[in-house]
């Protein structure tokens, strides 16, 4: 199919990314407003909440949030230096070399403050 002067499909895509865009920034300053934190940490707290451990090896947790293992690493470092930790390293008592995230209990309680609070803004941006 060719698409020539406006392609609706292009039109639907475009104006769904801007939508995107505009609620991942409320999402942003949300976050930063009721934590501190920037997303990217958010979304590491909300991978490690959904796991039934409240743990992931740090490889998985860089494939699921899409960063790169020295940025994944600073952001470990980050919540594991705040006081009190949200996360802790562990080795994998399987493979010695694994390294395992897990979420504090200090990082379960961020965790749902920011879940609620990011949860206000969906549901308003979909009443709208």
């Amino acid at each position: 199919m060719e698409c020539k002067g406006i392609c609706p499909e292009l039109e639907k895509w475009i104006r769904e990314s801007r939508d995107f865009r505009r609620r991942e920034k409320e999402m942003e300053v949300r976050v930063d407003k009721v934590s501190g934190l920037v997303l990217n940490e958010f979304y590491l707290l909300y991978y490690l909440e959904r796991n039934p451990e409240h743990k992931l090896r740090q490889q998985e947790a860089q494939e699921l949030i899409q960063m790169s293992q020295s940025a994944m690493s600073r952001l470990i470092q980050r919540l594991e230096g705040l006081d009190p930790s949200l996360v802790t390293r562990c080795t994998c008592d399987l493979d010695k070399r694994g390294i395992y995230v897990q979420l504090t209990d200090a990082g379960h309680e961020v965790y749902s403050r920011i879940a609620e609070a990011c949860r206000d803004i969906l549901v308003e941006d979909d009443n709208k």
